[in-house]
């Protein structure tokens, strides 16, 4: 439809989708039969599925700790640029290592959500939306 409507190939740099790995090989085998694809879009997730699948993970903090942990999630979610991402997470990782709970924790994250496949652009660049809940809200509209 966009070739058709602007004569022009479909370039896409951003994709924001869910913690699932069939919907990202679904996507990745339509991009790579339907689309010129020079290069591996970045991968956004959803902030809303971040934060839902962290509630889920640390049931067994105290209120104090779960803080700790949010706090940290927030700073580096909102951080402006690549140079204060490494930054903020560079400090939630020793303040969560000090803590033998929080430790646990600070390796999940790290390891699911920051350094694993389905979380690689925390800087959302501009004009970008950092949730999928407009189409989570409209697909909803489908499903009743």
């Amino acid at each position: 439809m966009y070739v058709t409507v602007t004569d022009e190939q479909v370039h896409i740099s951003y994709v924001m989708m869910d913690a699932d790995t069939a919907q990202r090989s679904d996507f990745e085998s339509i991009a790579v039969q339907c689309l010129d694809v020079e290069s591996q879009p970045k991968y956004m997730m959803c902030f809303f599925h971040v934060m839902k699948n962290v509630k889920k993970r640390i049931t067994y903090l105290s209120e104090s700790k779960k803080r700790i942990g949010f706090r940290h999630i927030y700073r580096i979610h909102y951080a402006r640029d690549g140079v204060e991402k490494k930054q903020c997470t560079k400090e939630a990782i020793a303040d969560w290592n000090k803590d033998c709970d929080l430790k646990e924790f600070g390796s999940y994250f790290l390891e699911q959500w920051l350094t694993g496949r389905f979380w690689q652009r925390v800087e959302t660049p501009m004009g970008v939306a950092k949730t999928n809940s407009p189409i989570e809200n409209f697909n909803g509209q489908f499903k009743q």
